[in-house]
């Protein structure tokens, strides 16, 4: 028990450690490097792949990830999430405006170009709908999950289609993909430990994860990218997708 709570503190100072670097390197290499998006790329990739081995995440990768510029949704199991992909592709995301004040990551989040929406403004759906379309122009990859919260992973909640309504009314190519995980240790329920859901608190939450000494997380990319002009059969069609290669986190 001492054994695993020295670990999560070594953890958690770490990823303070990693984050502040990052952040450093990010706000002081702007002055210098021209191309903002690629250096934006750069560190959050970095930055992503560092949470991953604090945590002793490992990535399994199923699939191949579609190629960039894409727009890609899964579903959403917690903010191991965001680490899992970031390691894997060189992305920015779509996330709720209470991500902004997640400790430790939560700003740099923010700085690293993720687009923010209040779920409960129709108005600001629109508005993000519009910047997410802005920033594929640019050649910026960018996931979203679309049930609007995260679960324990027992299935794939059903997608909100106030979040696709951009795609469907530009007749957008969406690609989608599933995260699930597992944990070494048969005694660790990664529905609990891992998968970070309904109320429960981020930091107590972090502090048990990072007792874990090591778990899995497998990606799989689906096929080829969707199109519907109607949003809520766009929004079913990726949900089914996505529920037939998930496996539930037990």
């Amino acid at each position: 028990m001492i054994q695993k709570h020295f670990r999560a503190l070594f953890r958690i100072a770490n990823l303070l450690v990693t984050t502040f670097a990052a952040s450093t390197v990010w706000f002081i290499g702007r002055f210098f490097i021209a191309d903002e998006l690629c250096w934006r790329k750069a560190i959050f990739y970095r930055w992503a792949r560092n949470c991953a081995s604090i945590a002793n995440m490992k990535i399994e990768v199923r699939g191949n990830p579609p190629q960039p510029p894409f727009f890609l949704v899964s579903n959403h199991l917690g903010y191991m999430d965001i680490a899992a992909y970031g390691s894997i592709v060189k992305c920015f995301f779509v996330a709720k405006s209470e991500v902004a004040d997640w400790f430790l990551v939560g700003k740099i989040i923010e700085a690293m170009g993720t687009v923010f929406i209040n779920r409960q403004s129709r108005r600001d759906i629109l508005r993000a709908g519009q910047s997410i379309v802005e920033k594929i122009g640019k050649g910026e990859n960018l996931i979203i999950f679309p049930e609007g919260t995260s679960s324990k992973g027992e299935t794939v909640l059903p997608f909100k289609s106030s979040f696709l309504e951009f795609a469907a009314a530009g007749d957008f190519p969406v690609s989608y993909a599933s995260i699930s995980y597992r944990a070494a240790d048969e005694t660790v329920k990664p529905g609990e430990s891992i998968c970070w859901w309904g109320d429960a608190d981020f930091l107590p939450h972090l502090w048990r994860l990072f007792q874990i000494k090591t778990f899995t997380a497998t990606i799989t990319f689906g096929g080829e990218p969707i199109k519907n002009q109607n949003r809520k059969e766009l929004a079913e069609q990726l949900q089914m997708k996505i529920s037939k290669d998930f496996t539930p986190v037990l």
